[in-house]
């Protein structure tokens, strides 16, 4: 039996939105919790990736066990990106 995941285009919304436009080398996000910042960053840098294949990239945070509950969660279990 064969699953179909369906998947909506990502919309950014605020400062998210900020994010997919800006030139910045560096960009730093803040807010509470479930507000999108992991997600923006890992569509952001999909979305470079297949623009500039063998390009390299940095995501970082206060610790790795919080890189690891948060932005590897968002990446590895709920598959955002690994669906398309």
């Amino acid at each position: 039996m064969t699953t179909v995941i369906e998947t909506k285009p990502y919309q950014p919304h605020g400062a998210a939105l900020e994010l997919f436009y800006s030139k910045d080398p560096e960009v730093l996000l803040d807010g509470p919790a479930d507000t999108g910042k992991s997600r923006a960053c890992l569509e952001k840098l999909y979305i470079c990736a297949h623009k500039y294949p063998g390009m390299r990239t940095l995501i970082c945070r206060k610790t790795r066990r919080s890189l690891t509950q948060a932005a590897m969660v968002s990446f590895e279990k709920k598959s955002y990106l690994l669906n398309r």
